[in-house]
């Protein structure tokens, strides 16, 4: 988060994280409800600092591999609604048929790291962090439609099958300062340079048309390669933290990022019909998300145990958000040797 927190590390340090992910989505698609259990088990990072000797002061250096991002998502929903469809040359017609779509996504994103700290002054320390972005996602999309209601004199059902892999890569860099105010208190900033992610590989179509006009199935399928890139804009983040007694650090941070900068081939943007005639809005906002915790270290064991609470708000305006994400977490670190 914050590289120049490194210096803070006066031994050689080998760390990793591991999570358990159970996740229960709910939520409504093309006017149904739909409820969905997602789980995961892996390990999200592992770390390694090396504090080089000095006279005064501190220069560590540090590798990491840490899971920034996961695209798991699954949502199905069956409902009728309205299809329209050529029933032959000249002869378009409308009616109510049964639907299933079923949506399930997977893959993620590793920042493989290195980083290098220093203590400049007695009060200031400075860091920087180089990460290649590596990883891959994948995304299958099923469409069936029935016509329960025997409307149509030719087609009884579809199914459309779409499915994308890809590759992911990017570079990112990180800027940060750690500026010792008082006795057990600092403050830090950091900065995201932007990012671009590079997305390459190949998408899938196929669509099984089945007939009772002439009685048959029609089958249509094709493939693409592709290569997207989207860049993310700067990030900006600061942060405090305060160690009032030995055993007690407490600490808050926020961080800023100006998510309608995002470039996907040009700003992302939508229009609509307003006051004044078509107006283009951008379909991504700025945010400002914050969080606090604190760590407690019990005594005389080697545990340090650790809570917090963070609000990391969707900055995506294109949905009804009537709740945005909030965190709670909890968790606890042994000291091996």
């Amino acid at each position: 988060s914050n590289p120049a927190a490194l210096t803070r590390l006066k031994r050689v340090e080998l760390s990793g994280g591991f999570r358990r992910n159970a996740l229960g989505v709910d939520g409504e698609m093309a006017g149904s409800g739909f409820e969905t259990d997602l789980s995961g088990t892996d390990f999200t990072s592992l770390r390694f600092a090396y504090p080089f000797p000095t006279f005064r002061g501190g220069l560590v250096f540090g590798l990491s591999a840490e899971r920034i991002y996961d695209f798991s998502d699954d949502r199905l929903a069956a409902y009728e609604d309205e299809i329209s469809w050529q029933e032959g040359p000249s002869d378009e017609q409308s009616g109510v048929w049964a639907s299933e779509e079923d949506y399930i996504a997977d893959g993620g994103v590793t920042a493989y790291s290195a980083a290098c700290a220093l203590d400049v002054s007695p009060t200031i320390s400075l860091g920087a962090t180089l990460s290649y972005l590596s990883g891959e996602y994948s995304k299958a999309w099923k469409w069936d439609i029935f016509d329960d209601y025997d409307l149509s004199d030719t087609y009884t059902d579809v199914h459309i099958v779409e499915r994308y892999d890809a590759d992911v890569s990017g570079v990112r860099a990180t800027l940060g300062g750690l500026f010792y105010v008082a006795e057990g208190l600092s403050i830090g900033l950091a900065l995201d340079t932007p990012t671009t992610l590079t997305f390459e590989g190949t998408a899938r179509d196929y669509t099984q048309l089945v007939t009772t006009d002439p009685d048959s199935t029609t089958i249509s399928e094709g493939a693409v390669l592709f290569s997207d890139k989207v860049t993310l804009p700067f990030a900006f983040r600061g942060g405090v933290s305060y160690a009032p007694l030995d055993y007690l650090l407490i600490g808050a941070d926020v961080s800023y990022t100006d998510w309608s900068q995002m470039d996907y081939e040009g700003r992302i943007t939508d229009t609509d019909e307003g006051p004044g005639g078509l107006q283009r809005h951008a379909l991504y906002e700025e945010k400002l998300g914050f969080g606090a915790g604190a760590e407690v270290t019990v005594p005389s064991w080697p545990l340090r145990v650790r809570g917090g609470y963070a609000y990391r708000p969707l900055a995506y305006n294109g949905l009804d958000v009537t709740t945005d994400r909030s965190y709670f977490t909890l968790g606890a670190g042994m000291l091996i040797d």
